[in-house]
């Protein structure tokens, strides 16, 4: 199974890694979150072959960064978690990655998604609530 993740960018970029199980993950970068969300689903399918109802995004809630971005996502019909930025910290260094910048992150993210049990699905209510 294919997992499409993304580490939204302090800078108001964000970079993309696609993990499958038992195999490399594959990453790619964007300049801004806002423009190319379109390009960023055309991106994930030509990658996975998956139809948009069969893709799944892990991202950190990353204070307003990542509302517009995960709304678009969920509008689109994919399956979007939300994971906690200190978990996956925790995820890093138990595999004995140390280093932290938004390639890192989105190649954990990816590998995160893969692993991890009883990930949260983003639902619209829920951010209200947030």
């Amino acid at each position: 199974m294919a997992v499409p993740c993304l580490s939204l960018g302090s800078t108001g970029g964000f970079h993309c890694a696609v993990g499958c199980s038992g195999a490399e993950t594959e990453g790619q970068s964007h300049a801004t979150p806002w423009r190319p969300l379109e390009s960023l689903i055309n991106w994930a399918q030509a990658l996975t072959g998956l139809p948009c109802q069969s893709l799944a995004f892990v991202t950190e809630p990353t204070h307003v960064y990542h509302e517009q971005l995960v709304q678009f996502l969920h509008s689109k019909g994919t399956t979007v978690y939300l994971v906690n930025p200190g978990r996956v910290r925790k995820f890093a260094e138990g595999i004995g990655i140390l280093s932290k910048n938004d390639v890192i992150d989105a190649d954990l993210l990816a590998r995160y998604g893969l692993m991890a049990k009883k990930l949260i699905v983003f639902g619209i209510e829920q951010e209200s609530c947030l």
